[in-house]
């Protein structure tokens, strides 16, 4: 897990809070939707395929905004992951940006599909 936080998302959170992580699975429009981490009682992070439209980010998107204030955490991180020799979808980042409205704590990232199968 550190490596995926550290490596695949940059993240430069003080070495402590990767000491903690909480696992689960997504669940959003009720169905499975990918992973759900927390990190630290900081961080959350939703891993998800890279099979969503625009509409289905942009509900993942709000959902983790909600989830992310409900439970009291800094920030957000949505992993799309990614084909080998896929490129990222500019709708999808259209549809990310739109539902955070400016949320300086929220973060889409595109990632290789065998980086997230790991987590």
């Amino acid at each position: 897990m550190r490596a995926f936080v550290r490596t695949t998302l940059g993240c430069t959170c003080p070495e402590a809070v990767l000491e903690a992580v909480e696992r689960g699975g997504l669940v959003v429009d009720g169905g499975s939707a990918g992973t759900r981490l927390v990190i630290g009682d900081r961080l959350l992070i939703y891993v998800v395929a890279a099979d969503v439209d625009a509409a289905r980010l942009g509900r993942l998107a709000a959902a983790g905004l909600r989830d992310r204030d409900g439970h009291g955490l800094n920030r957000f991180r949505l992993v799309i992951g990614l084909p080998a020799g896929a490129a990222p979808a500019g709708a999808l980042d259209d549809a990310f940006a739109t539902a955070i409205a400016g949320d300086p704590k929220a973060h889409l990232h595109w990632a290789p599909a065998g980086a997230c199968e790991a987590v």
